[in-house]
């Protein structure tokens, strides 16, 4: 590149622009285009609707303002060239590639918005600088190849892909984003149909906006996600699968979505990012962390306020609903505390059925059979006593199931009942204790069944 406009270094920009669109009959150019190399452009390039015929490539040259736009050429390669003004390239038709590395230094706007590029858009090792402005716009650009703002890329502004469509792939490894009072990096809406590589990003200084991006992989680490110190944005992201060494471990999706600005986090709580995660993670077979997503995302919806205030009544069920079956998509702890119950509530009914089995306290029959003897008809002169009844053999865990389930009928014919009191209606030993297990038991009963109705209804909708 040259240090100082020489007689040997200088080149007019009309020479350049009388190249560009073909020269004449006296001094036709060559089909290879225009190849320059550590010229200095002096002037401002215009070629705003222009046809050409040929590539422009100006390699390590320094220039003013290139004006491109809604020009149509076959290629336009500025490799390791500094621009003290804008590019401008708003709409335009370029067939081939864009060039725009290996120290290419921009000290204005790079412009591409509505921008047609055949090939890649390749800023690898590029430097652009407006700080606090739009240093790289692309803006609704259909590109047929990949874009490259990797290994050595640097932006210090805005860089905008908003409704931009990528054919291949968006990399990013190893790339700068800073923009301190701003958005790093926005991507709205843009569609990426190979895959967003978010690896090894050196930093991200300023927010990261992927709002209602679409890409077909996502390959990325935590470290990359953690640079960006404005947070991330990512209502309405979608990408079909975690691929390469992207991690599907649920610690580090729930880290990353957790690094959303604090609005989506609370008040303005964005659901759609635990929810597609968890979809892909469970398309992926990873069901336990596609779980793990989810239970987290009720967890802060609740603190967020999004079920009630914080004594509501609405807030204590939720709560009680996610400490039961993992709001509906871990049941363990509810089953695994059910099957307890009923096990000390077949213990309490078998010894209160069988007294003397008791040796803490006086015996009491508590429960017992409901029908009495009865006299038996008997004919003249034979004597007789009282019929004594058989009655089906008392099953403490039938009956501790069905106390927990009123609806059911486990005991048939109903031989067997409570007796808490005595002929005179005093209390029996233990009789108010056992009355209240009972009704705690029935509540225990109603309010696990419900939730078990929740979990199925849960687990039949998300299939």
């Amino acid at each position: 590149m040259p240090g100082a406009m020489t007689a040997g270094t200088r080149i007019r920009a009309g020479l350049v622009r009388f190249l560009a669109l073909g020269g004449d009959d006296g001094h036709p150019v060559h089909e290879r285009g225009i190849q320059l190399v550590g010229a200095w452009i002096d002037g401002d390039l215009e070629l705003r609707n222009c046809d050409l015929t040929a590539p422009l490539q100006l390699q390590a040259c320094r220039l003013g303002l290139v004006d491109l736009g809604w020009a149509r050429l076959p290629l336009l390669s500025l490799r390791g060239s500094r621009l003290a003004g804008d590019l401008r390239a708003n709409g335009a038709e370029i067939r081939g590639g864009v060039f725009l590395n290996d120290g290419f230094h921009a000290r204005g706007e790079v412009r591409l918005l509505g921008a047609s590029i055949g090939g890649s858009l390749t800023c690898r090792g590029g430097r652009f600088e407006s700080p606090g402005g739009v240093v790289l716009g692309a803006d609704g650009a259909r590109i047929g190849g990949s874009v490259f703002l990797d290994k050595g890329f640097h932006a210090r502004g805005e860089v905008r892909l908003i409704g931009a469509s990528i054919d291949c792939s968006l990399e990013c490894s190893g790339g700068r984003f800073e923009n301190p009072k701003g958005r790093a990096f926005l991507c709205q809406a843009a569609q990426v149909r190979g895959a967003l590589v978010w690896r090894d990003v050196a930093r991200v200084q300023g927010q990261l906006d992927l709002t209602a991006l679409k890409v077909a992989n996502l390959v990325d680490n935590a470290a990359s996600w953690e640079t960006a110190d404005g947070g991330l944005i990512l209502d309405g992201f979608q990408y079909d699968r975690f691929a390469g060494e992207a991690s599907t471990d649920a610690a580090m999706r729930i880290a990353w979505l957790k690094r959303q600005v604090p609005t989506h986090l609370g008040e303005a709580f964005r659901p759609q990012p635990w929810e597609h995660c968890a979809k892909v993670l469970r398309e992926m077979g990873h069901a336990d962390a596609a779980r793990a997503v989810l239970i987290e995302k009720e967890a802060l919806e609740r603190a967020a306020g999004r079920h009630g205030g914080r004594w509501s009544l609405r807030r204590a069920l939720h709560g009680f609903y996610g400490k039961s079956i993992g709001y509906g998509y871990r049941p363990g702890p509810l089953v695994a505390a059910t099957l307890l119950v009923h096990a000390l509530s077949t213990a309490v009914f078998w010894l209160k059925a069988n007294p003397s089995r008791q040796w803490w306290s006086a015996p009491a029959y508590l429960i017992q059979p409901t029908a009495a003897a009865t006299q038996l008809p008997c004919p003249a002169g034979d004597g007789c006593g009282p019929e004594v009844p058989a009655y089906d053999t008392f099953l403490a865990p039938a009956h501790a199931l069905e106390v927990m389930m009123p609806i059911s009928n486990l005991r048939r014919p109903p031989e067997w009942k409570l007796r808490l009191q005595d002929e005179r209606g005093e209390w029996l030993t233990g009789g108010r204790a056992l009355m209240a297990w009972t009704w705690f038991l029935t509540l225990y009963g109603w309010l696990a069944g419900i939730l078990l109705v929740l979990w199925v209804g849960k687990l039949i909708k998300k299939e």
